[in-house]
């Protein structure tokens, strides 16, 4: 009985040394597992940090019609518009947007606001 001792013995040493390696094998595959993951996951979040953010709503028609007719209200103002290039210029630009041309023709005004002749933007910029 003492060879089947010695044998078994043996035997449950080198089991349990392998048992102990492979868990050991698996520890480390398993953590470098993580750390991949946490640096693809790292990545992944500075790629979506670093995109490109939506560009910005596009201004409606009516928007830029009021924008740019404050601008040559400004110009007009500074003197640099004559009143004929003034009306000349706000005309064509009322052809192109013929949906606001009811609302700022039926108050008569010569921007896009009624009652205002683009001296406030004038004296902010002086």
């Amino acid at each position: 009985m003492p060879g089947l001792m010695r044998g078994m013995a043996k035997t449950a040493a080198v089991v349990g040394t392998a048992t102990a390696t492979r868990n050991a094998v698996n520890r480390r595959g398993a953590e470098k597992n993580a750390q991949a993951q946490a640096q693809a996951d790292a990545a992944y979040v500075q790629t979506v940090q670093q995109a490109a953010p939506p560009p910005p709503p596009a201004p409606s028609p009516e928007e830029d019609v009021i924008t740019q007719l404050e601008r040559l209200g400004a110009l007009k103002a500074q003197g640099i518009l004559t009143e004929e290039e003034f009306a000349a210029q706000k005309t064509k630009l009322l052809a192109c947007n013929s949906a606001t041309v009811p609302a700022l023709v039926e108050h008569g005004s010569t921007s896009a606001r009624p009652g205002y002749d683009g001296s406030a933007l004038a004296a902010r910029r002086a």
